[in-house]
């Protein structure tokens, strides 16, 4: 899909919502180039950083670098 972006310029998107004729809630949206948006896919450069903050990978997935930890008064100045 992405690549079809590539000639013109459409990625970017107006979202309306459909319960405010006004337009007051209109949000200006952009199609992401990335396969999945989960927090470790859509990151960034540096997707371990994020990993460490994706709490809900603390329960039922797994990080590739740093392991999330829950953050305490104790570590809460490191991170």
């Amino acid at each position: 899909m992405q690549r079809g972006f590539d000639k013109i310029d459409e990625s970017t998107r107006r979202y309306i919502i459909f319960t405010d004729p006004q337009g007051n809630s209109d949000m200006l949206t952009h199609v992401l180039p990335y396969t999945h948006y989960d927090i470790l896919n859509s990151c960034g450069p540096s997707p371990s950083v994020c990993c460490e903050f994706d709490f809900k990978r603390m329960t039922h997935w797994s990080c590739p670098g740093v392991k999330p930890v829950p953050i305490t008064s104790a570590n809460v100045a490191a991170k």
